[in-house]
């Protein structure tokens, strides 16, 4: 079906003001896939609000954090630091950076340390409810 040009920059401007795709989809009778289509064509068509110098700089600058990164991550400053103090380490930083960036920075599987976070949670678990099983034996 063909949909007017005003039928379209209102989709597209209810989905940008925070309507989710299926609210509109439900609301108007088009499609996800179509809504899908013409954010997809604006955004293609939607000029970068930066110039291509400043674009050029934030590519520099991306190269040059990678290559921090990897000269960090390849020295034996990591190697170094025990198991325990790494996953400490993430403990304390993972909610703010994210789960993969921190494991990426402390050259860390991120299966391991989710494994060790589900460990833990669940020894603390038992432990707790062992605790209030024992208070329960003796009340």
């Amino acid at each position: 079906m063909k949909y007017s040009q005003e039928i379209k920059e209102k989709v597209i401007s209810d989905y940008n003001s925070g309507i989710k795709a299926s609210i509109i989809s439900k609301n108007t009778n088009i499609s996800k896939s179509t809504i899908y289509q013409w954010l997809n064509e604006k955004q293609s068509t939607t000029p970068l609000p930066i110039s291509h110098r400043e674009s050029q700089k934030l590519v520099r600058k991306v190269q040059r954090l990678e290559t921090m990164l990897e000269i960090i991550q390849n020295t034996d400053f990591f190697k170094q630091i025990p198991l325990k103090e790494k996953l400490k380490i993430a403990d304390n930083l993972y909610e703010q950076y994210g789960i993969n960036v921190t494991c990426d920075a402390l050259g860390m599987l991120m299966k391991l340390f989710t494994i060790i976070k589900n460990v833990a949670k669940e020894t603390i678990g038992c432990m707790k409810k062992e605790k209030w099983n024992l208070n329960r034996k003796y009340d």
